[in-house]
């Protein structure tokens, strides 16, 4: 059975975590005959573990067409807005974003993420 990784992703700081689990990350990534990751740090961190050659790819939700996101979403409430789509908890991005927002006189529209 081929084993592939497709967009794999992970927190900010995995240093930690590869330091720690470094001998069975090697192993694991020995079963893996393709691999990719969303983040360039990532990638970076994995190529230390194996000789494979490791790509960037996007988020797979980005794949998606239009008609696919027009079909699940409701209508919306609020037209013109600032999106601000949190990955991590950031109160200096999101002041930044509440920011942008009173500066161009528009509603923020806050999404968690990850």
């Amino acid at each position: 059975v081929k084993k592939l990784s497709y967009a794999a992703s992970a927190e900010q700081d995995p240093k930690r975590l590869m330091f720690k689990e470094s001998e069975r990350i090697k192993n694991s990534l020995l079963s893996f005959c393709a691999i990719s990751v969303r983040e360039p740090f990532l990638m970076e961190q994995l190529s230390l573990f194996t000789d494979k050659r490791i790509t960037i790819r996007c988020d797979p939700t980005f794949s998606l067409g239009k008609d696919v996101y027009e079909s699940i979403m409701p209508a919306p409430s609020i037209r013109k807005h600032v999106l601000y789509y949190e990955m991590t908890m950031s109160p200096s991005g999101e002041r930044v974003a509440r920011k942008i927002a009173r500066q161009k006189g528009l509603s923020l529209v806050i999404i968690q993420g990850g």
